[in-house]
């Protein structure tokens, strides 16, 4: 039908407007064209849509609908459209509850990891105050000592791939990462097992500025590990508070009771 309605639309048609009619008759082949057709949407139109509540290519699309309709309206029987919608909203119904199931267990699978999340992060935080705690201490003695390694990250260190290469900076250990971002690149500063980002560039003069501004201001690395705790611990919370959408396991039992019985009136005739 598509193909047909296609060459109206194709280039060279200089009518401005067309009238598409389309003869169903009672009786006739007509009914099992249109299963033909049927059968071909609903084939194509569940691999187009990707559906996740099944592995296997079935009859799951609400545009199949329009074909069954017409089918049932060449059967002329208003039993078989009621049947075909029954079945087309079962479909539906099945696959909004599997996509619902699978949110679910997302959320239990991500639940788990925001606890252990929560402790490694407030694990960093008290690691964070505890060096901020420190650089409060040598704070002279850093800035003095910058000027000593105002040549020390050139681009040929910031790029570097050996695992050894590091300088040490009053118990802070500076390197790159083994996988550089070429764009933007970076350097870690890591102290207590904790590691922080410093977005350098191409001049070692003023990646050692950089540096500098980095200890001046560690108080904003609190300010985002503090952040970044109230973040987990409100995803935490909205995951505890959630309800599940439960009803579909019994608006799917109403559905099937209702389709056995438009079903059982059918085998009747």
């Amino acid at each position: 039908m598509v193909q047909r309605e296609g060459r109206i639309l194709r280039k060279g048609n200089e009518n401005k407007e067309v009238f598409i009619y389309r003869y169903i008759a009672e009786g006739s082949f007509d009914s099992y064209s249109w299963q033909i057709l049927e059968t071909k949407q609903n084939f194509i139109s569940q691999f187009l849509s990707g559906s996740t509540y099944q592995r296997c290519i079935a009859d799951l699309e609400e545009s199949v609908l329009t074909y069954a309709e017409v089918k049932a309206l060449a059967l002329s029987n208003p039993l078989m459209k009621e049947k075909a919608e029954k079945e087309n909203e079962l479909k539906n119904l099945l696959i909004l509850s599997a996509k619902n199931n699978e949110y679910e267990w997302s959320l239990k699978e991500e639940y788990k990891e925001l606890k252990d999340a929560i402790e490694r992060q407030k694990i960093r935080l008290s690691n964070s105050k505890y060096n901020a705690q420190y650089i409060q201490e040598i704070s002279n003695t850093i800035l003095a000592k910058l000027k000593e390694f105002k040549n020390s990250f050139t681009p040929e260190f910031i790029n570097s791939k050996s695992d050894n290469i590091n300088i040490d900076f009053f118990n802070f250990s500076i390197y790159p990462p083994y996988n550089q971002d070429k764009k933007k690149p970076y350097l870690f500063i890591e102290r207590l097992e904790t590691k922080y980002i410093l977005y350098v560039g191409e001049s070692a003069s003023g990646n050692a500025r950089r540096l500098k501004n980095f200890f001046s201001t560690f108080d904003l690395q609190i300010k985002k590990d503090k952040e970044a705790l109230l973040n987990l611990e409100k995803r935490k919370f909205d995951i505890e508070n959630h309800e599940s959408k439960s009803q579909y396991k019994e608006q799917i039992k109403k559905c099937r009771d209702e389709l056995a019985e438009i079903e059982k009136q059918l085998s009747l005739y």
